[in-house]
């Protein structure tokens, strides 16, 4: 039986796997940005970084407001 607790940590560690979305975490603690600024340093679009992000939100890494802000600056 497969434990939430386990399948939690497992998203956790999927989504930290991704190395894009690190540098998106990383970014974002350098302060705010638009989000069409984030996909500059990688060669990913604009609905890939959206992806990123959700996954991010989805492990309860980013809490909405995060995605949020970026979007509505």
């Amino acid at each position: 039986m497969v434990n939430l607790l386990d399948e939690s940590v497992a998203a956790t560690f999927a989504a930290l796997a991704d190395p894009t979305r690190r540098a998106i975490l990383k970014r974002r603690t350098q302060g705010d940005a638009w989000i069409t600024e984030l996909p500059r340093p990688f060669a990913v679009s604009l609905p890939d970084i959206s992806k990123q992000l959700h996954m991010l939100e989805r492990a309860r890494i980013a809490h909405p407001q995060f995605i949020s802000n970026l979007v509505d600056q």
